[in-house]
């Protein structure tokens, strides 16, 4: 097993969302298949993420279906002459309710591995534990302990609101949600044979 762990502080309004989404272009590139973005708490900035997502590396407008011949939904990186079309699958989309859920969970048999599978989430304790549990399900493999892990394509994770966490310490409130949030990132990696965590911060120390 291997685990790549990077980190980036950086001013606001630097161009982190540019960053980030060039990055995994870059992933893709390699031959990561399945790309996550975790974005803040809120719906809003989920979809605002989700748009440029969609823009910068999709190329396509997600809240469209995908039909050959249905150039009017290409933007941005979809639109640039003469390049090809990027083999890509998003699971979520700009609409106001389509992030990663219990439906998709249960119901999205996609082959991840043929090409990259991109989502962009809320960083939700339920959200993260819903994507792996459908990530260990559909491609996991048992192993001595019991566990499944993905072993065919390596996954990256690009936290894009890392400032939006707090240290793994003893609190009088055990049940914070936060701490049960990073311990569910945590798992979520722990399910790859080969996986990368990237994380984005504007306020490195607003936690501590």
């Amino acid at each position: 097993m291997w685990r790549r762990y990077g980190f980036v502080a950086a001013p606001l309004q630097s161009g982190t969302t540019g960053n980030y989404i060039g990055l995994a272009c870059k992933a893709a590139d390699a031959g990561y298949k399945l790309i996550v973005v975790l974005t803040g708490n809120l719906n809003l900035l989920r979809i605002q993420t989700q748009m440029r997502v969609d823009e910068g590396f999709l190329g396509f407008d997600t809240q469209y279906p995908q039909r050959p011949g249905r150039e009017q939904f290409h933007i941005g990186a979809g639109c640039l002459p003469g390049a090809p079309r990027l083999k890509v699958i998003s699971l979520t989309t700009s609409g106001e309710h389509s992030d990663f859920g219990r439906q998709m969970a249960s119901s999205a048999h996609i082959p991840v591995g043929d090409y990259p599978v991109v989502l962009v989430i809320k960083k939700n304790l339920r959200i993260l534990q819903y994507v792996r549990k459908w990530i260990a399900e559909l491609e996991g493999r048992t192993v001595p302990s019991g566990k499944k892990i993905v072993r065919g394509f390596p996954a990256l994770v690009i936290d894009a609101d890392a400032d939006n966490t707090v240290p793994d310490v003893a609190t009088a409130n055990e049940e914070a949600e936060l701490p049960r949030t990073n311990a569910a990132i945590r798992h979520l990696l722990d399910s790859f044979e080969k996986c990368a965590y990237v994380g984005y911060t504007r306020t490195p120390f607003t936690s501590i």
